[in-house]
C-alpha cells in the first residue's frame, strides 16, 4: 500500500504490465480510494477524478480497475497469488459476469479456473450473439416500419390525388350541366321567338 501510496509510477507500471496479483491488488486499492473519496462526498466534486489522472491513469482504465477491484476485493494476497496466469481480458470478464469468488475458490486448480473461464466465454459468445440477433432485429424493425410509413405516405398521396381527381370530375360535371341548362334555356327562347315570328307573319297574312 505504502509503494501504492507513494509513488505515481507504481500504479501505472503495475498496470500496464506487472504481474497479474500485483495488478489486482492494485485494483482493489483503487476501489477502496473510489469508495472513500464517493463516501465523503468529494466523487461528484472531481476529486477522484484529480487523483487517478494523478496517478497516469485514463478514466476508462481507471473505471476498469475499480470493477475489477470490487469483484476481487475479498481474495488475499495469498488466493491471488494462486491464481494461473490471465490475461486482463480475461480478468475483466470474471469481474463484469460476477464469478470472481469461485475463481478464487478454485485458485489452486489451474484446470478449474480454466473451465469456469471456458464456461464465462461461451455465455458471453452467446450473450454476444443474442444481442446482435436483437441489433438486426431492431434494425429490420426499423426498415419494415420505414416502408410502413413510406407505403402509408403514398396511400395518403394516392387518396389525395384521388379526391383531387374526383373534385375536379364534380366541377367538370357541373359545368356541363350548367351548360346544358344553358343550351335548354337559349333553345326554349328560340323556339319561343320562332313562334312569335311565325304569328306575325300569320297576323300579316
Amino acid at each position: 500500500a505504502s509503494c501504492l501510496v507513494g509513488s505515481e509510477m507504481c500504479i501505472r507500471d503495475r498496470h500496464y504490465g506487472a504481474a497479474q496479483d500485483e495488478y489486482l491488488i492494485s485494483c482493489i486499492y483503487l476501489a477502496r480510494i473510489h469508495a472513500l473519496t464517493a463516501k465523503a462526498g468529494r466523487y461528484g466534486g472531481g476529486t477522484w477524478t484529480k487523483w487517478y489522472e494523478s496517478k497516469g491513469l485514463s478514466e476508462g482504465s481507471a473505471r476498469t480497475m475499480v470493477k475489477n477491484g470490487d469483484a476481487f476485493n475479498s481474495a488475499t494476497v495469498a488466493e491471488l497469488k494462486q491464481l494461473p496466469e490471465l490475461t486482463r481480458k480475461d480478468l475483466n470478464l470474471i469481474a463484469r459476469s460476477g464469478c470472481a469468488a469461485q475463481v478464487v475458490e478454485a485458485a489452486g486448480d489451474s484446470q478449474r479456473v480454466q473451465e469456469l473461464l471456458a464456461q464465462l466465454k461461451a455465455e458471453k459468445d452467446r450473450a454476444d450473439t443474442a444481442e446482435k440477433s436483437a441489433q438486426n432485429a431492431r434494425k429490420e424493425n426499423a426498415y419494415f416500419k420505414e416502408l410502413v410509413k413510406s407505403a402509408e405516405a403514398q396511400t395518403s398521396k394516392d387518396a389525395k390525388k384521388r379526391e383531387e381527381a374526383e373534385s375536379r370530375y364534380e366541377s367538370a360535371l357541373a359545368d356541363i350541366n350548367g351548360l346544358k341548362e344553358q343550351n335548354a334555356q337559349l333553345k326554349e327562347r328560340a323556339d319561343s321567338a320562332e313562334a312569335r315570328e311565325e304569328e306575325a307573319w300569320k297576323m300579316q297574312s
